[in-house]
Order: structure tokens, then C-alpha cells, then sequence
């Protein structure tokens, strides 16, 4: 298993402590642009939420002092005045309260505080720490003591991850934006639609809160490697499981991957993202317990086809860095990257990452990413539609219209294109089309694709099931031990699913309630 996160958004979405598909979450995280500023320095992935909480604790800046250049060199000097002519909050002294943590209230910290304090001098801010997680993970707890906090501190906006922000709006605890939504001529129509629906899922059909990023996963293609093999590119409606399996056993006997795991883990954690993204489900909770599924046809077929893509070397891994390496130690060891693998899964991260060697390195920008089919139901569709921060406001501050103003400005187009020029937004994609021009939407194009359904994906980042995290982590330890058997040949597909099953059968009944709650 690798290291369970310990990033309070992560877990209030519910994310089981093992990766689902092939990037690891580190590399989804503002620390992985971090590393790529400074080429020398090393510093271990797990130390990156403290690093960036020190740098905000001590009243940062220092260090992005470049880019806060970029974004606020001509504010003063150009926008001051056309911004105090219209200034909402001219005449409002106040101070926000705004409830921060150590990752996700970066972008505010960093990045949005002064550029709105600049178009709004009347305002200023006070940030507000919630209480912290505990190593246990206990999420739902840790959900009762934020509610807690959050009754007796008052903050005024919040940065909430989603299922939270689900959460608090089915109490009555948000401020419902629908008619300032209305009043302020907010459009909804630039915002990507998926997004949109969600959070209004998560508002019981009104929006309580807005996000402006969010993830997906897609299939990244080496168009050169596929010429030089004489492979027809993919189409660009996208690849199902079978497609991509398919096209990544043509480039058996090349010497080069046909598809490239990045994470550096067991051949498990493929299949199981694979087998869910095409409709099967490996662990499930019903009627008051977990049950496996891992030992039906369809599973025994999957397991078939990549342990002899690994015994064939089209399926390929990264090799694990350990817990101090640069940014070039991983990128060198990213047969993608280093052009020896057709294809690989990833978000928006890996582009960024990909970029950012290619302007190192000096080499050739040459692939394209396709959209996955994802098969109607599948348990991960989540992974598919993941919002970023979402921004809400108190139900109980006495501050609502500037509070308001804060949430519209972090999720507008101003700031977004903002962040855009910086490259500062990396981790995410932006949740607004009206920030990306003409190339940006053609590079772009497969992260939009529409694929994952909001109303399933929002069934699985709200559904309560007590102890998914056990659940997850027996998933994980039990799939990794039995992939490893067959890919030693000391056991068949069908005898590892079996011994699985049976085991997770014995371990799940234990379960009970314990464990965090997705």
C-alpha cells in the first residue's frame, strides 16, 4: 500500500488510502509545481503539506515572489481606479474571516488576498485555522468537530472540500447563492457544466458554493512512438478499457510499453482501475456490510490480460523513487516522458509535469490525450468528475455580501486567467471555459469531454459507508499480494481469485463499523 495521505481534503472526499489509477496524488498537489521551480532541491512528496504550511505560517510569499510580481505588478498602477469607481464594498469597512487549511487555501493565500484587497482597500481578512485530523482518519469525527468550529469561530468564507460542502448544505449551514447569482450577473454558462451540476447536487438542487477546478483522468498518446510502430492513433471520441488494452498489446515484443503505469506500484492497482472504470466492482457496500466481488468472469478475464501484458513487457511500471529524489530523478525514470511508452493514464498534473521536462530538457512536445469511456454505472466515476476547493459562504455570517464578493472573485474569470498566464494553476484544470483561449481549448479538448456522470459521481463522493478505509486497504494489500503470485507463476488467475475472494470474505466480516466513513 503507499502512504496514506494526509491532506484533510483528500480525506473528507473519501479517497481510499491507496491510488485508484496511475498519478499519484502527490503530483495532483500545488508541491509538484513547487519541485519543478527548483531543480536541486530534494525533498520527500509526504513532506509537502507541511513545507507549504511553514511557508504560510511564516507570512510567505518569499518564495512565489516571482509570480506575485507577475500577478500584481500593474494592479496598483492600472486597475486601482477603475476598480474603486466600481466597487461593490466602497463604502463597507470589514474584516472576512476566512477558514483556511494547510493545501487547499493556497491559491487565496498566495495569490487571491492581495489582488482582492487591491480592488477592494475596504476589506481585509483574518484567517482561521479549523481543527486538525488525526492519524486514525476518522473522517466522520473529524467532520462533527469542523461543524463544531465552524458554530463557534464564524468564519465568514469557507474553502470546503465537496462532500463537506454537501454536508454543510443539507444542515442549512450555507448561504444559498442562487439570487446573487442572479443579482450580479454571474455566468453560469462560462462555467464547465459537469461541475455546475454537481455542486447542485450537492445543494439539494441549489448552489451553495462554487468551485473553479477539477480533475479528471485521460489517456495520454505518444503520437510518435505510435507512427514509428505503424499503430493507428485512437480515436479522438475517446478509448474504452477493451480499446486501450487492446492497442496497448500491439506494442508487444517493441521493447517499449504499450501502456505505463507512473505511480510505481503493483500491477494491482491498474487492474483495479481499469476493472472499475469498465463497470466491475471489487469491493461493495450492502446492507449494512462489505462484500467482494472479485472473483467473477469478468474480473478472472482482466487479470488474465495484464499479467501477460507484464509477462510480455507492453504493460510496464515506474520503478519506485523512494523518499528523496528531484524533479529530474522522476522524470527520468518516466518512460513516457522518456518517449518508451505508447501510452499512460493521468489527470492535469501529468501535463503540467510533461511541460515542465520538455522546457527543462529541450525535447520534443509530441503527444495528444484521448477521453476515456467510462462504462455506464461504474464505481469510479468519481476519479472521473472531482472537484477542486469549493467556495461557500457562512449561512451565519454577518458579512454575506462581502463574503460573497470573495467567492465570486476566486471562481471568476479574472483570477482564473490570472493563474493561467502564471502557470501557478497546474495541480487542477479550471472549472471556467472562458479562461482558455483558442490553443488552450484544443489542448485541452479530452479533459472535457463530458464522460463521468455527475449524479453517479455524486452518489460516490457523498455515499456513507463505515469503514471504507479498512475496506480499501484490505482491497489493496489482499490485490497486490495475489497479482504478485501470478505474475511469479506460482499461482493461476483463477486460484489467486478464488484464495482473494475467500480472504476478503474472512477479513471484511470484521469491519463492522470501524473505520473512516466515505
Amino acid at each position: 500500500m503507499t502512504e496514506r495521505t494526509l491532506d484533510w481534503e483528500k480525506r473528507l472526499r473519501g479517497e481510499p488510502p491507496i491510488e485508484n489509477g496511475f498519478t499519484s496524488q502527490s503530483e495532483r498537489k500545488v508541491g509538484e509545481k513547487i519541485r519543478m521551480k527548483t531543480k536541486e532541491r530534494r525533498s520527500p512528496f509526504r513532506m509537502v503539506a507541511a513545507a507549504m504550511s511553514i511557508a504560510l505560517l511564516a507570512g510567505g510569499g518569499w518564495y512565489f515572489k516571482d509570480d506575485l510580481q507577475k500577478l500584481t505588478a500593474q494592479e496598483a498602477a492600472l486597475d486601482v481606479p477603475a476598480a474603486l469607481r466600481n466597487d461593490p464594498l466602497a463604502d463597507t469597512a470589514v474584516e472576512l474571516k476566512v477558514q483556511q487549511d494547510s493545501m487547499s487555501s493556497y491559491l487565496f493565500d498566495i495569490y487571491g488576498k492581495k489582488m482582492f484587497i487591491i480592488r477592494h482597500p475596504s476589506v481585509s481578512f483574518q484567517s482561521l485555522e479549523p481543527p486538525a485530523t488525526d492519524a486514525s482518519g476518522d473522517v466522520a469525527k473529524w467532520a462533527e468537530a469542523f461543524e463544531t468550529w465552524m458554530d463557534q469561530a464564524r468564519p465568514d468564507v469557507l474553502q470546503l472540500p465537496y462532500n463537506l460542502y454537501a454536508e454543510l448544505a443539507a444542515k442549512g449551514k450555507l448561504l444559498s447563492l442562487e439570487s446573487r447569482i442572479q443579482r450580479t450577473d454571474v455566468d453560469l454558462d462560462a462555467y464547465y457544466e459537469p461541475v455546475t451540476e454537481l455542486l447542485r447536487l450537492g445543494g439539494g438542487g441549489e448552489l451553495y458554493g462554487l468551485s473553479a477546478r477539477f480533475d479528471t483522468n485521460v489517456v495520454y498518446v505518444n503520437k510518435k512512438l505510435f507512427a514509428s510502430r505503424g499503430v493507428a492513433l485512437p480515436s479522438e471520441d475517446g478509448m474504452t478499457v477493451d480499446e486501450i488494452l487492446a492497442t496497448a498489446a500491439r506494442f508487444s515484443g517493441t521493447g517499449e510499453a504499450g501502456l505505463y503505469g507512473q505511480n510505481g506500484n503493483q500491477t494491482y492497482q491498474i487492474v483495479n482501475f481499469l476493472g472499475e472504470t469498465s463497470g466491475l466492482q471489487s469491493v461493495a457496500y450492502q446492507d449494512g456490510a462489505w462484500r467482494a466481488t472479485v472473483g467473477t468472469d469478468a474480473w478472472q478475464d482482466l487479470w488474465r490480460k495484464m499479467a501477460e501484458g507484464a509477462k510480455a513487457g507492453w504493460l510496464q511500471h515506474a520503478k519506485p523513487l523512494g523518499d528523496n529524489y528531484t524533479f529530474d530523478d522522476r522524470m527520468k525514470q518516466d518512460a513516457f516522458a522518456q518517449g518508451q511508452a505508447a501510452m499512460t493514464i493521468g489527470g492535469a498534473a501529468y501535463a503540467h509535469l510533461l511541460e515542465e521536462y520538455k522546457q527543462l530538457v529541450q525535447i520534443q512536445d509530441d503527444w495528444i490525450a484521448v477521453p476515456i469511456k467510462i462504462a455506464s454505472g461504474a464505481p469510479n466515476e468519481d476519479t472521473f468528475l472531482e472537484p477542486g476547493t469549493v467556495y461557500a459562504v457562512n449561512a451565519a455570517s454577518p458579512n454575506q455580501e462581502a463574503a460573497w464578493e470573495v467567492v465570486k472573485f476566486m471562481t471568476g474569470r479574472e483570477f482564473g486567467k490570472k493563474l493561467l498566464s502564471t502557470g501557478v494553476q497546474s495541480d487542477l484544470l479550471s472549472s471556467r471555459l472562458d479562461v482558455l483561449d483558442a490553443a488552450d481549448q484544443k489542448r485541452w479538448e479530452a479533459f472535457y469531454a463530458d464522460s463521468a456522470d455527475p449524479a453517479q459521481a455524486y452518489k460516490q463522493l457523498t455515499a456513507a459507508k463505515p469503514g471504507y478505509w479498512s475496506a480499501a486497504g484490505l482491497l489493496a494489500e489482499a490485490g497486490a499480494k495475489y497479482m504478485k503470485a501470478v505474475a511469479d507463476d506460482e499461482l493461476t488467475v483463477e486460484e489467486a481469485l478464488r484464495r482473494m475472494q475467500a480472504e476478503l470474505d474472512s477479513a471484511l466480516v470484521s469491519l463492522g463499523g470501524k473505520g473512516a466513513i466515505r
